[in-house]
């Protein structure tokens, strides 16, 4: 049996949390530097881009706005080339994309009364 769009939209929700909680105020030094937050951080971008692949395509096709495709590729990136890691787009992600996400995330939270 496959599981409702929302268990999955949650994890992602959850994994956001566990990075704004544990690493808002993380520099770029520290992220190129601290191989465990270099762990958590790819374990929860892992997480994150493994429950969109598992969105239904109804929610994918609703709201269009979150990149998808992309969510899924840096998830297969992160785990196909662990140990070629672009600490780099990592940053650009934490910084830029995830709150982004967050934001549409929580709007579908909140439309779907998740």
């Amino acid at each position: 049996m496959r599981r409702h769009d929302s268990v999955y939209i949650r994890h992602i929700h959850d994994e956001i949390e566990f990075l704004e909680e544990n690493f808002q105020n993380l520099t770029y030094a520290e992220l190129t530097s601290d191989k465990r937050a270099q762990h958590m951080i790819t374990k929860a971008l892992e997480i994150i881009g493994e429950a969109s692949k598992n969105l239904s395509d109804v929610i994918k096709n609703e709201y269009t706005t979150i990149e998808w495709r992309l969510i899924a590729g840096m998830r297969d990136r992160l785990t196909h080339s662990y140990d070629d890691v672009s600490w780099k787009t990592v940053w650009d992600v934490l910084q830029n994309d995830i709150p982004a996400l967050r934001s549409g995330i929580d709007q579908i939270l909140a439309e779907k009364g998740w």
